[in-house]
């Protein structure tokens, strides 16, 4: 009979980095879509701004929250984009998403 102590020892170890790996993307993942989230609520935020003609307040919050804005205007529609860059630290999503990954957030607006 032989000595099998050692076997899932081994075994382990030889599993245990592509666990860790895809913990790290779970964690990124989770990140990503918390900061996804929090860039919608600017977006609110900046919109109530816009069309409050707020552009000192706007402009601030802006610089502070790190985001980059775009407008678009069409006819009396207004297209604000909302962007924000995110560190991604996975070895196995920078190939896939890059780093920084671009987030972007759009909302449409009627202008009066």
């Amino acid at each position: 009979m032989k000595d099998n102590k050692g076997q899932a020892l081994v075994e382990f170890i030889l599993i245990l980095p592509f666990f860790i790996l895809i913990i790290i993307s779970m964690f990124d993942l989770g990140n990503i879509l918390l900061k996804k989230y929090s860039l919608e609520n600017d977006l609110d935020e900046i919109s109530k701004m816009y069309n409050n003609n707020d552009q000192v307040t706007l402009s601030s919050y802006i610089n502070e929250n790190d985001i980059k804005v775009t407008y678009d205007r069409n006819s009396n529609y207004i297209t604000i984009n909302v962007y924000k860059d995110v560190d991604v630290i996975s070895p196995i999503l920078i190939p896939i998403m890059g780093n920084p990954y671009e987030i972007k957030v759009s909302g449409v607006y009627y202008e009066q």
